[in-house]
């Protein structure tokens, strides 16, 4: 038996697309017995009216303790009667081809962890349309590098002995699930196939971007490479995420010897990236700079200093 867990918060904008979505897999895939669960964190707008009045099939669940992305899915699956798990966040649209595509005859998963494509339909702050782009594009399946994204697929036997995923993360969760997951003998498979579209908002948009930086969120990258620092692979990921963040951090070491030239390579770098970024998003590059500066700060911030506390999971069933 399949379930299906949404998670979200204040998503009355695509919650509709999302479940209409997964309603249209079902009937698609013909998953007679099909679960589907709605983890809410503490919405405020009109997300949870809609999901009463219009999906009485739908499992409604409200989270009453801490909130954050991890505590969600783990609700979802603590609750869940499937063998399988299918994530999904409330602003994401489900490609039922490609949920077709991972399932044996007796519609249980062929795969242990598998993922696929994914179309992120980018919009500002003030949700006008920006741009679309594929994201982990490849020619054929093969392992991930990383789970990096919202939509995935898992048995639950493994979710549960992975223990789900680690509650004191606001962000990275899923990274940290995967390198858990991998070390355990269950890499996860990328398959060329788009599992979905997400509708959400750049991190560098100019007016999410400041809430992330007093909300923290940009820590937890330092968290995470920290947390994973014995894995051999976690020096790929550093060189491929967070380049200019370890060239600071050399030139900060090398500064304690009076060599500060290093330095303005650093500037360097970081106003080369920000031209490269421009032409990508529609912004200044003296946002870009700061921007990237920031983040670099507090990922390193992140890696020495911040210890986070585990959220425990309360919530009531609303149906």
């Amino acid at each position: 038996m399949i379930t299906f867990i949404v998670i979200g918060r204040n998503i009355e904008r695509t919650v509709e697309l999302c479940l209409n979505s997964i309603i249209n897999c079902v009937d698609n895939c013909k998953l007679l017995d099909a679960e589907i669960i709605y983890v809410d964190s503490k919405s405020t707008d009109k997300t949870l009216q809609i999901i009463r009045k219009c999906y009485p099939q739908v499992k409604s669940i409200s989270i009453t303790g801490g909130i954050n992305a991890a505590v969600g899915r783990n609700v979802g699956a603590k609750e869940s009667i499937g063998n399988d798990l299918i994530f999904l966040d409330g602003d994401m649209e489900l490609n039922s081809q490609f949920v077709q595509s991972i399932l044996n005859h007796n519609k249980t998963l062929k795969y242990d962890f598998v993922s696929g494509g994914v179309i992120y339909h980018l919009y500002d702050a003030d949700w006008k349309y920006l741009e679309d782009f594929d994201a982990y594009k490849k020619d054929k399946d093969h392992i991930g590098t990383g789970l990096g994204g919202a939509a995935f697929a898992v048995k639950k036997e493994l979710w549960c002995q992975m223990g789900g995923m680690n509650t004191y993360y606001a962000r990275g969760e899923d990274m940290d699930f995967w390198f858990r997951l991998s070390n355990a003998g269950y890499p996860l498979l990328r398959r060329t196939q788009v599992i979905g579209i997400h509708h959400t908002i750049s991190y560098f948009d100019k007016k999410r971007f400041p809430k992330m930086v007093l909300d923290g969120g940009f820590l937890y990258p330092g968290l995470l490479v920290r947390d994973n620092i014995r894995d051999k692979r976690i020096l790929w990921y550093c060189i491929r995420n967070f380049q200019t963040a370890i060239f600071l951090i050399i030139s900060l070491l090398f500064c304690m010897f009076k060599i500060y030239y290093l330095i303005f390579i650093y500037l360097f770098l970081i106003v080369a990236r920000s031209f490269l970024r421009k032409k990508k998003e529609n912004k200044t590059i003296l946002f870009h700079v700061y921007a990237r500066f920031i983040y670099d700060i507090m990922f390193i911030v992140g890696f020495a200093f911040f210890y986070p506390k585990k959220i425990e999971l309360r919530y009531v069933i609303n149906n």
